[in-house]
């Protein structure tokens, strides 16, 4: 079990800031892109009682194409608080690569971004932009070491040894807390991030790998340049027209 006390994420992020006049031992940042190793894909799917908004050019785009493809980075929420006591949205972070290491796994928003990175992450395309005073964590996760073992030869070729998974997590709501928020006409920004556990224990962020930042508005209903994307959707994967207005 990991020795870090959740209650000191915030302090030994703040910490991290630090490192940004600290000098960069690691190769050049950037170069290719690479899924899992130097950059994570954060996406929404709606759950119970959610709805998201999408753009009307996904009307007929079956679900799998939708989640994967369409989704956008700024997102629309509908919920309304005096109908619903529950709601929930569906994270999910993908791909990580197979290590033999344990990793942790965070999924962390603030209400505002800063104007440049508060912590230095070389290792990683997306530098992290949420601000600090402002961070909470939704949730944090444990991903095991998986162990690599060679892939047996076949006539039409081989298994690639280092297989990619998805990490998906529901997120209850606080409907007052969105209401609230949703009169002030306020937004979060969400961010995933991935680092070693023994890094992470000794409280060391810089080698952290980031997803882009997402961006999530609160709303009554959805504008009329958007369609609704519910539940049902998601379990009914067609390509039939599902909307309502």
């Amino acid at each position: 079990m990991s020795k870090f006390k959740f209650g000191n994420l915030k302090k030994s992020l703040l910490g991290a800031t630090l490192l940004k006049s600290a000098p960069v031992l690691m190769g050049k940042e950037g170069g290719k892109d690479q899924l899992g190793v130097n950059y994570l894909v954060l996406e929404e799917t709606p759950g119970r009682n959610t709805t998201i908004c999408m753009p009307k050019e996904t009307e007929n785009v079956s679900t799998s194409e939708l989640v994967s493809q369409w989704i956008p980075s700024d997102l629309m929420v509908v919920v309304n608080p005096f109908e619903r006591a529950y709601t929930e949205i569906v994270f999910s972070v993908r791909d990580m690569v197979a290590d033999d290491e344990d990793h942790i796994l965070l999924l962390a928003y603030s209400q505002k971004l800063t104007p440049s990175p508060d912590i230095a992450t070389p290792r990683s395309k997306n530098k992290f932009q949420l601000d600090i005073n402002t961070l909470e964590v939704l949730g944090m996760y444990d991903i095991p070491a998986q162990s690599l073992f060679p892939q047996p030869s076949t006539r039409i070729g081989s298994a690639n040894v280092l297989p990619r998974s998805i990490v998906s997590f529901s997120v209850n709501l606080d409907t007052l807390a969105l209401s609230i928020m949703m009169e002030k006409r306020e937004s979060i920004y969400l961010q995933a991030a991935l680092l070693l556990r023994s890094e992470f224990d000794a409280e060391r962020f810089e080698n952290m790998i980031l997803s882009e930042v997402d961006t999530i508005s609160f709303v009554r209903e959805c504008p009329e340049d958007r369609q609704e994307f519910v539940e049902s959707d998601v379990v009914a994967d067609t390509k039939t027209t599902r909307r309502r207005y």
